[in-house]
């Protein structure tokens, strides 16, 4: 049986997002993150990660540990 892909940061983010019940300009308002870059990140743009602070900030906006943002 093959063992499946890890989930992707962007793929990560999206379902966080949405299991929250947030929009991206909610979530751009909560983290204090621009919607650009929220949506940067969920479409991939491998010219933009999140920095350590970033996720931070996400997690607490989200509700969520950062552990969330792991792969499985």
């Amino acid at each position: 049986m093959k063992k499946p892909s890890p989930e992707t940061f962007p793929a990560i983010l999206a379902r966080l997002r949405t299991a929250a019940g947030l929009s991206v300009p909610d979530l751009a308002r909560l983290s204090k993150i621009s919607d650009d870059t929220l949506r940067r990140w969920e479409a991939g743009d491998p010219k933009r990660l999140p920095s350590w602070e970033s996720i931070q900030k996400l997690a607490t906006a989200l509700g969520c540990p950062t552990d969330a943002f792991r792969s499985t």
